[in-house]
């Protein structure tokens, strides 16, 4: 049973030590995670200020009264 965690180990350390060695690799792998909520919260504040202070409702459609 352990022979096969032992190789299983060793393939992922040698996986490990080649995306160490990737600089483009390891900078997504660490610059994505802070730029993505700094892109989220951008692209919210720049949803919010399009529809303006009244969140959209002058912009919508008039609708008959039921």
């Amino acid at each position: 049973m352990g022979g096969w965690f032992r190789r299983m180990m060793i393939v992922c350390a040698k996986e490990t030590k080649d995306n160490a060695r990737d600089r483009r690799s390891l900078l997504v792998a660490l610059i994505y995670p802070l730029i993505g909520p700094i892109l989220l919260g951008v692209m919210m504040s720049l949803v919010a200020s399009a529809l303006g202070k009244d969140g959209g409702e002058a912009k919508a459609p008039k609708t008959a009264p039921a």
